[in-house]
C-alpha cells in the first residue's frame, strides 16, 4: 500500500510540476489574463502550439491558414496526401509557393470540406476575422 501511495504522490507532483511549467511556458501569455488558461488548453488539446517554446503569439490575430490548421485539428480531419492535397488545392485559390506543408495540408483539408471557396484566391497569410469559413462544417452525428 505504501509502494502505490508514493507512485501517486510522485504522479501527482510531477502531474502539479509540468501545469506549473505550461503556465509559465510562454513568456508572452500574462499569468494575470483571464486566458492564460484557455492558451494552455488549447496547447494541451494540440490544436495550437505558439511559434517557439517561449513565445505563444498571445497579442497576435490569426491568420486563415492558422485558423485552417486549429479547426482541423479540433475536428480531427485527417491530413491528405500530397496527391489529395493538390487535387483539392486549384489554380484559382492562389496559393503562395512558398506556404508550408502544414497550412497547405490544412487548407486543401478545409477545401475538401466544402468550408472555404474553391473558386478565388484564399490569402493565407491574412489575418482572420468573423466570416473566413465559408459556412460552418456539419455536426458529427
Amino acid at each position: 500500500m505504501k509502494r502505490i501511495t508514493a507512485y501517486v504522490l510522485a504522479l501527482v507532483l510531477t502531474c502539479s510540476c509540468a501545469f506549473s511549467v505550461a503556465r509559465a511556458y510562454y513568456a508572452d501569455v500574462p499569468g494575470s489574463s483571464a486566458l492564460a488558461g484557455e492558451v494552455e488548453k488549447a496547447v494541451r488539446y494540440g490544436l495550437m502550439n505558439g511559434y517557439s517554446q517561449a513565445q505563444f503569439g498571445y497579442s497576435d490575430t490569426m491568420t486563415r491558414a492558422q485558423f485552417l490548421v486549429v479547426l482541423t485539428r479540433m475536428l480531427g480531419w485527417q491530413t491528405p496526401s500530397m496527391e489529395e492535397a493538390d487535387a483539392d488545392i486549384t489554380p484559382a485559390m492562389a496559393l503562395p509557393e512558398e506556404l508550408s506543408s502544414q497550412y497547405r495540408y490544412a487548407i486543401a483539408c478545409a477545401a475538401a470540406h466544402d468550408v472555404i471557396e474553391k473558386t478565388e484566391p484564399f490569402r493565407p497569410n491574412r489575418r482572420s476575422h468573423n466570416g473566413t469559413a465559408k459556412k460552418a462544417p456539419p455536426a458529427e452525428p
